[in-house]
């Protein structure tokens, strides 16, 4: 192993920042329901480790596409929150007024 290599071996990497961006469609008719189900789950991703906030970016025209951008602190505090039963039950609220899985 030469220099190089050995001190980047030891050097600890901090996790780096996960940005996620999900898009979907809303039923028809189900755009406040949607939009309301997205904000309810970003209250509860508040109370996971790593969490750094969302963001939900409307369709540009109705009936297009909703796009939801969450951001924590690294791919294991991500990795949390996915194999949530929190997660699981609000995905499956959202389902219910979506058109297609993100």
């Amino acid at each position: 192993m030469n220099e190089a290599s050995k001190a980047s071996a030891t050097v600890p990497v901090d996790p780096a920042p996960v940005t996620r961006i999900a898009r979907r469609h809303a039923r028809p008719g189900h755009e406040s329901q949607y939009e309301a189900l997205i904000r309810e789950m970003f209250g509860k991703m508040r109370a996971f480790h790593g969490f750094m906030g969302a963001n939900m970016i409307p369709p540009e025209q109705p009936g297009g596409c909703y796009q939801v951008v969450v951001n924590f602190a690294s791919e294991a505090d991500l990795q949390r929150w996915d194999e949530s039963s929190v997660r699981a039950e609000m995905h499956r609220r959202i389902r219910e007024v979506a058109e297609d899985d993100p």
